[in-house]
């Protein structure tokens, strides 16, 4: 595994999900890898359920409305769970 990972590394710059590859990737000293590495100590692994998807759809409809000024942050937030949770709820929930 590290090996591929590592390969993968050197042809796209796609940080390393495995650490002995991700600690080959830190030796390069590139900025946007080590930001990148830096983040993972305050990151959560995102579960691998089909639920998520309505969460990653949430969370762009999220963001749009607070940039675009059309909502608060704050109700841009509480309007994205709604949706993820009535959508997971429809969805998933028999």
């Amino acid at each position: 595994m590290k090996k591929n990972q590592t390969k993968l590394y050197d042809m796209t710059n796609e940080v390393p999900a495995n650490q002995a590859a991700r600690d080959k990737a830190a030796e390069k000293n590139d900025e946007l890898t080590s930001a990148v590495i830096e983040q993972y100590k305050n990151a959560d692994p995102m579960p691998n359920i089909p639920e998520m998807a309505e969460v990653w759809t949430g969370a762009e409809n999220l963001m749009f409305d607070a940039a675009s000024g059309k909502k608060t942050p704050k109700k841009s937030a509480d309007d994205a769970v709604k949706v993820i949770e009535d959508n997971i709820s429809q969805k998933y929930t028999k």
